[in-house]
Parts: structure tokens; C-alpha cells; sequence
């Protein structure tokens, strides 16, 4: 029975993260995101892409994990537009920064470091300066599409030189002319060298295959997809399942149907009770429990924290009293996406990871906030640890192959008799 607590208590853990992102969404912007699942999966592969192809230590990959889900989840709602300054910032430091260390340098340390510095303070302060803007921001892209097109498709000089600047300067008659809106729109062109390079530096796509991708990725990145469909709940569901759909096809393409898994967080075992502990069981649950009080503290005792509640219980009395329901939005995908990319980095270090094993969580997350009440975080909590509990129960008496059924029992039980959930309210 020992045993049974345990392992409950940890993949429980696990389930309430992934369960109080999915309720999160819906309690403040009635929206049922399909793709939340997806999350999950793209914080397992990138902590592995990031442990594995790049080198990092396990928890700088981790980390880099949970960052990216996100970030993803952002993407999806409403892109990166409004956040195109800070941005313009960073990559213009990127670029100066690059420039600074691979050209003037001198060959020593002390060298090195001040001209890459210097770079990118240069590159920061170009597009900082309200004067400067323009033209710096036309040159980075210039010299980004350069390098798209040069060393990362294998076009010539001769092609690749008067095509990049080329493809700026459209960019800047299509401002000029009011073709294009706003500066803020060049994210699209700034961000496919990036997405492009790891495309095909690092997975080894073929070069036009990378491109792309890099588009795909740059349009969500720029437009996002969520906020302008919100307001319909079937189009919404059905978007954002496509989005996992093609998010799973694009793992597959990357890293193929094997079976992968990425190493623990923490090495060895521990006896409790008499039963053996993984240390990465014990950590994903600390670490589960500390994200959701650090979440309780947030929503309940900070002044944006407030607006999420105000938001979710009336979102016209919000915005009536100065709350900005558009912010909330995001700050709430933002955190919903970073919990579920928490539980994709223990999910990783515990389960063979797959292209489909975002499914059973999306499931079992759904199963709990139906069970516990649409929109209420307490519920999915409570939910969370009943139906973990009751899966365990089922793999260690019955079958590890029956061990969703518990979940859709319930779902189907909790449908019927009680449709607003154990702790739920009616829904208008």
C-alpha cells in the first residue's frame, strides 16, 4: 500500500501542473486549449535537443526547456508583437556582440571581451535611439538575411549579397508606403535566420526544407494564433488540436519515431517506508508543489496576480476598472505554458519520450478539470491526486495497459451526473 501512496503522490504531481495550466486558460479566457499537451512535449524534446546536441548540463537544459514552452505557448496565443522592441534589442546586442568578437578582436582575452561588449552595446544603443531606429533595424535585418541566405541556404555572394539588403530595403518601402503597419512587424524576417539555423545547423534539414520551417515558425511568432479565434470555442478547439497535430508531425520529422530519454535530474534512489524512490520522482514532486505555491502567492497576494483572479470572474468589470484583459491573456498562457514545460522535463527523465506523448496528458489533464470543475484550481488539485491515485491503483492491480481507463471512467461518470464538475460553478 506504501508502494501505491508513493508513486500517486509523484505522477499526481506532475498531473496538477499540466491540470492547473489547462484550467488556468480556460478560468480566465474560456478558452479549451488542445495543444496544451503539445507544450508538454516540446519542453521534453527541447531539454533533450539541448543536453544532447548542444552539451549543456541537465539543468541548464531544464531550464531552457521550461523557458521555450513558454514562450511557445505565447507564440500560440498572440505572437511577439507587442514584445518587439526588447526583442529588436536583444538581437541587435546578438549581432554587435558577434560582430565585436569575431572581427575585432586582437586574439587575446582581455581584447575579446571589450570589443564584444563594446558590440553589443553598439548594436543596443543603434536601436534605442529613437533617430537610429530605422536604419538600424533595416541593417540587422539586411545583415540576418544575409547570413539565411548565404551560409545557411548556400547561396553564392554575388545572389546572396544584393538579395539580403534588397529584401530589407522592401521592408522599408513597405513602411514608408504604409503597406506595413508597423516596425514591429519585421520580427517575422528577423527571427527565420534563427529558427533556420537550428532547422538545419543542428537537425541537418536540407537547407530549403529549414526555410521552411523558419517560416512556419515566424508567422506564429508574429501573428500567434489563438487571440484572434478565442471568442469562438469550437474554432478554438479545433485550431489549437491542429497545432498539436502539426507540432507532433514536426517532432517526428526531427527526431524520428524512436523512443527516446533524457537523463535524470538527479542520479540514485531513496528508501522511504520501505520503497524505493527514484531522487527524480522526489524532485519532480518538491518541485511541483513549490511551483504551485509560488502560483498561489502570485495570484493571491500580488497586484497582477488580483487582475488574473478579476479577469476570470468578470472580464468586462475588469476592463471597466483599468485592467487590461489582453495582458492578463498573456501572462496567463505564459505561466500555463511554463508549468506544463516543468512537467514535460520530469516526464522526459521518467518515460520514454514520443512524438504522441502529449496524448494521454492532454486526456488525463482534461479528465481532471472536468472532474474537478472547469476553471477552478483548487478542484484540478484535489482531482489531480484522485485520479493518480486511482491510476496507480489500476497498474498495480490490474494492468499498466489500463492505466488511462480510471480517468475516462470518471470523465464519463463526472459528465452524466454532475456536468460542472466536484467543485465547479454553473456555467452561464
Amino acid at each position: 500500500m506504501a508502494e501505491i501512496v508513493l508513486f500517486s503522490l509523484s505522477i499526481s504531481a506532475l498531473y496538477s501542473l499540466v491540470a492547473i495550466g489547462f484550467t488556468m486558460i480556460f478560468g480566465v479566457g474560456g478558452v479549451l486549449n488542445l495543444a496544451h499537451g503539445a507544450l508538454l512535449m516540446a519542453a521534453a524534446y527541447t531539454a533533450y535537443t539541448a543536453k544532447v546536441f548542444l552539451g549543456w548540463n541537465i539543468y541548464l537544459s531544464a531550464a531552457l526547456a521550461v523557458a521555450f514552452s513558454a514562450l511557445l505557448a505565447l507564440a500560440v496565443y498572440g505572437g511577439f508583437t507587442r514584445y518587439a522592441r526588447p526583442i529588436f534589442a536583444l538581437v541587435a546586442a546578438h549581432a554587435g556582440f558577434y560582430l565585436g568578437s569575431s572581427v575585432l578582436h586582437l586574439g587575446l582575452p582581455p581584447s575579446l571581451t571589450l570589443a564584444a561588449i563594446s558590440g553589443a552595446a553598439l548594436g543596443t544603443s543603434a536601436y534605442r535611439l529613437r533617430r537610429l531606429r530605422p536604419y538600424a533595424l533595416w541593417i540587422l535585418m539586411a545583415a540576418l538575411l544575409y547570413y539565411l541566405l548565404g551560409p545557411l541556404l548556400g547561396l553564392e555572394l554575388y545572389l546572396a549579397g544584393p538579395l539580403a539588403p534588397l529584401i530589407a530595403a522592401l521592408f522599408a518601402l513597405g513602411r514608408v508606403r504604409g503597406w506595413i503597419k508597423r516596425d514591429e512587424h519585421g520580427i517575422f524576417l528577423i527571427s527565420l535566420p534563427y529558427v533556420a539555423y537550428v532547422a538545419g545547423g543542428i537537425f541537418r534539414l536540407s537547407p530549403w526544407l529549414a526555410l521552411a520551417v523558419a517560416v512556419a515558425f515566424a508567422v506564429l511568432f508574429t501573428t500567434g494564433l489563438v487571440r484572434y479565434i478565442q471568442g469562438s470555442t469550437i474554432v478554438t478547439m479545433i485550431v489549437t488540436l491542429a497545432f498539436a497535430l502539426v507540432l507532433e508531425e514536426l517532432v517526428k520529422i526531427l527526431f524520428g519515431p524512436t523512443p527516446r530519454i533524457l537523463l535524470p535530474l538527479i542520479k540514485g534512489n531513496t528508501i522511504i517506508w520501505g520503497v524505493k524512490l527514484g531522487n527524480t520522482q522526489i524532485l519532480a514532486f518538491a518541485i511541483s508543489w513549490l511551483a504551485i505555491a509560488l502560483l498561489w502567492f502570485f495570484v493571491r497576494w500580488t497586484k497582477l496576480g488580483k487582475a488574473i483572479l478579476a479577469t476570470a470572474q468578470d472580464r468586462i468589470g475588469a476592463a471597466l476598472v483599468g485592467i487590461d484583459p489582453e495582458h492578463v491573456y498573456v501572462v496567463t498562457w505564459t505561466i500555463s505554458g511554463a508549468l506544463a514545460g516543468v512537467a514535460g522535463v520530469f516526464f522526459a527523465s521518467s518515460l520514454a519520450m514520443l512524438p504522441t506523448m502529449w496524448r494521454d496528458p492532454l486526456v488525463i489533464a482534461f479528465a481532471i478539470v472536468i472532474l474537478g470543475g472547469l476553471g477552478n484550481i483548487q478542484g484540478s488539485l484535489i482531482a489531480a491526486y484522485l485520479v493518480g491515485f486511482l491510476e496507480t491503483l489500476t497498474v498495480y492491480l490490474l494492468t499498466p495497459s489500463w492505466r488511462g481507463l480510471p480517468s475516462l471512467i470518471l470523465l464519463v461518470l463526472i459528465l452524466i451526473l454532475r456536468p460542472r464538475g466536484l467543485f465547479g460553478r454553473e456555467l452561464q
